[in-house]
């Protein structure tokens, strides 16, 4: 038995359908809750270093770091999706 060549399989191709406006935006909000993050994520160090880790301060920013990676992930992902297209193209119902 041989292996099967792979020139002679049929190529797939995934048609991406395009971003709709509330992609965009989720996209868009994506990066600024990373950046948001980010920022946290250095007064966190900050704060840590200065006040200790059992500070309040220090637990808010901690939280306000997970607060932004998570929902900048889940934006990430709804930006990215790849969502069918759900506009009908002829009235239902109508036979032209």
């Amino acid at each position: 038995m041989s292996t099967p060549d792979r020139n002679n399989q049929p190529e797939v191709y995934i048609k991406s359908n395009p971003k709709g406006i509330m992609q965009k935006t989720a996209l868009f909000f994506a990066y600024v809750s990373f950046l948001l993050a980010a920022v946290s994520g250095v007064f966190l160090f900050l704060k840590a270093q200065e006040l200790g880790a059992s500070d309040p301060i220090t637990a808010s920013f901690l939280a306000s770091f997970f607060f932004c990676i998570f929902t900048g992930v889940s934006l990430f992902i709804m930006g990215n999706a790849n969502l069918p297209n759900l506009k009908f193209d002829k009235p239902v119902g109508k036979n032209d």
